[in-house]
């Protein structure tokens, strides 16, 4: 964690690029990526094996946050705010070997915009969202190549922290400013 960042969290929410790798402790939510009101991309490098699944990505809890995992060979990104759930789930499977996860999401107005889902720069499924979060993602805070506390997502609920059995290379997220 950057000591600076911890004794002044504003200046988490200057930066506009994260990066974390798999195995690096929980990250707090006070220094986590702000993603609220703003346009951003999540890029996921991995590589999978035949049977590769689990969480990539999670930020947040049972109530609100959002996640990126591979389950049943098919990348899920899950958005949910109280209850609401946002969600895309490929069709297309994540392809053995190396690949790259990406989540793109752009906003459309007011608490409100379209996420896209893409493998390999092929888009894979897009949801429109409404509703969402302005001021904290959640209280937990960020987790790569698993869930560890209250999972995000019902549908991995039952697996624990849902660990991921492939290789990450790293979890990168690019924000835009906020919208106005």
């Amino acid at each position: 964690m950057n000591l600076e960042a911890s004794k002044n969290p504003n200046a988490i929410t200057a930066r506009n690029s994260f990066t974390y790798y798999h195995g690096m402790a929980h990250i707090g939510a006070s220094v986590a990526p702000k993603i609220m009101n703003k346009s951003y991309t999540i890029t996921i490098p991995i590589d999978t094996k035949q049977k590769s699944e689990g969480v990539l990505v999670a930020h947040g809890n049972h109530t609100s946050g959002y996640t990126i995992y591979i389950k049943n060979k098919r990348a899920v990104y899950e958005y949910n705010n109280m209850e609401e759930v946002f969600r895309i789930e490929s069709k297309k499977k994540v392809p053995t070997g190396p690949s790259t996860i990406t989540f793109e999401f752009k906003v459309t107005g007011q608490s409100e915009g379209i996420g896209t889902l893409y493998i390999d720069d092929e888009q894979v499924g897009t949801v429109q969202m409404n509703n969402l979060l302005d001021k904290i993602v959640s209280n937990e805070g960020l987790d790569v190549g698993r869930d560890r506390l209250s999972p995000v997502s019902k549908n991995y609920s039952k697996e624990g922290e849902f660990q991921f059995n492939g290789k990450i290379e790293k979890v990168n997220y690019e924000l835009e400013p906020a919208a106005k």
